[in-house]
């Protein structure tokens, strides 16, 4: 009976001690993949400041880039190849033919592979022989919107569809700089919108120093969007306003009768 007893405990503690080794080990494991999935996702930032020119003195990069295979674009006979970020869970030993200053040798380094999603850096614009005709910025910056003509059938696309077949501009929310200071140009930085042709030319700031919140063609010559100033009150208290830019004449206007509209229905609100 004793014996008994005593066999019994012994397994006890011996189950005890599997159960806790058991969730041990897999608790590292999942940590360890967790870590792996986080250092190998795509990021949707581009690394600038304090960090990439302590990494430069050391001959690292901190981020490569990333593409898949060109795609067309209704109405015209070219393709197009947006060219994503990728940070390297290890820094890569930049090697003497690598110059952080020269876009064509970064362009023509093949080690880079794979295929990010919502992270464009630049855009690369080809012939319909595939050929390349330009590349779309030749600065570091952040797309965070790409929106092209496609044709209405098309529901597969991977970036806003735009299916007016008279629409020969592409529209474009683009960050340049690191606006709030936190070491990288993401989507949470100051944009622009931009517009450019169809191969990439003549790209054209449309919007000033204001957070554009939506866009899109009303016609083929006319695009409208709303905003909201850039200023100190509080998400709550910001109002949105409406404006539109006629390409042809590079002309914008504000949709100031709108906004007339709103103020006086809010001012019954505080009657």
């Amino acid at each position: 009976m004793i014996t008994d007893r005593f066999v019994r405990t012994i397994w006890a503690i011996n189950g005890v001690i599997f159960l806790g080794f058991f969730v041990l080990v897999s608790g590292i494991a999942l940590v360890a993949w967790i870590g792996d999935m986080l250092d190998n996702d795509q990021p949707n930032q581009v690394i600038v400041g304090e960090k990439l020119e302590q990494a430069k003195d050391k001959g690292l990069a901190l981020q490569g880039i990333s593409y898949s295979e060109p795609f067309s674009i209704y109405g015209s006979t070219g393709y197009v190849l947006p060219v994503h970020i990728r940070t390297y869970s290890d820094p890569k030993t930049i090697n003497d033919s690598f110059d952080f200053g020269s876009r064509e040798k970064l362009k023509a380094n093949r080690d880079y592979y794979g295929y990010g999603d919502g992270n464009i850096v630049n855009i690369i614009f080809l012939d319909k022989n595939l050929r390349s005709i330009r590349t779309l910025l030749d600065r570091k910056a952040f797309i965070n919107t790409f929106k092209y003509p496609s044709h209405p059938r098309n529901y597969a696309d991977e970036y806003s569809r735009v299916s007016d077949t008279t629409i020969h501009h592409i529209i474009y929310k683009i960050a340049f700089e690191d606006s709030d200071k936190n070491g990288t140009i993401d989507r949470d930085d100051n944009s622009d919108l931009y517009i450019s042709d169809l191969d990439g030319e003549s790209l054209i700031k449309v919007s000033n120093n204001v957070t554009v919140s939506d866009q899109q063609f009303r016609t083929g010559n006319v695009i409208v969007f709303s905003y909201y100033k850039r200023d100190d009150l509080a998400d709550e208290h910001k109002r949105k306003y409406f404006a539109r830019y006629f390409i042809k004449e590079k002309r914008l206007e504000e949709l100031t009768s709108i906004d007339q509209a709103l103020n006086n229905i809010e001012a019954i609100l505080t009657k």
